[in-house]
């Protein structure tokens, strides 16, 4: 949702299927990226998209992956989607 770094029912649900998919990987580390739109100010939209990905992080977490989790916060200097 737009301003906001709490997990949708299908955000969590993402996140579900990503913890099914690397559960059971080996890894060193697993990277999460966080994005945002363009709508607000440079740093304020860092901050959010520092925020989703620690959501995120958070979330697989207590589904119980013990890999380290690094964050990458990008927030709207590369969109997952063109605007």
């Amino acid at each position: 949702d737009t301003g906001s770094a709490d997990l949708t029912q299908a955000g969590a649900a993402a996140v579900q299927n990503i913890f099914d998919c690397v559960k059971d990987q080996p890894a060193a580390k697993l990277v999460i990226i966080g994005h945002t739109d363009p709508r607000g100010s440079d740093q304020y939209n860092l901050d959010l998209s520092d925020r989703r990905a620690r959501s995120v992080a958070e979330y697989l977490k207590r589904l119980g992956y013990g890999t380290p989790i690094e964050i990458s916060a990008r927030g709207e200097s590369e969109p997952v989607t063109p605007d």
